[in-house]
């Protein structure tokens, strides 16, 4: 991924800096599909929102895809995520779980016990834009 942001620096470079940044998530989401007990969603959220942008903006122009992003909505393996349009910060629901404990079961038991939704956080924009 270093070589892929050294290769936008330059008008000249940034078709090849693109493909190699794609080929790097396609490595990282092999590997993570691959290992059994690896499961990074927040890594499986970030592929599909390039995927996601690209099949939006029928490009992989990076000035196109920053337009295409900002204020995007896509489903992640976690539920819905936005990227908020005024300073590109990416929103999902939060999830708070208490662990239940069964004797007749072999692991712990995950319980929700609370969803925030994207709708009722009060999240600051602090940039100047």
């Amino acid at each position: 991924f270093i070589l892929a942001l050294r290769g936008l620096t330059s008008p000249k470079r940034a078709r090849v800096g693109n493909l190699v940044g794609a080929a790097g998530m396609l490595v990282a989401i092999g590997f993570t599909f691959a290992t059994p007990h690896l499961r990074n969603f927040g890594l499986i959220a970030a592929a599909m929102a390039i995927v996601t942008a690209v099949e939006k903006a029928k490009s992989t122009d990076t000035e196109k895809l920053i337009a295409t992003m900002e204020g995007m909505e896509f489903d992640t393996p976690k539920g819905k995520m936005i990227f908020r349009k005024e300073d590109h910060q990416a929103l999902q629901s939060m999830y708070a779980f208490k662990i239940r404990v069964d004797p007749n079961v072999a692991w712990a038991i995950p319980e929700l016990t609370r969803e925030i939704k994207i709708e009722d956080m009060d999240i600051p924009i602090r940039n100047k834009r």
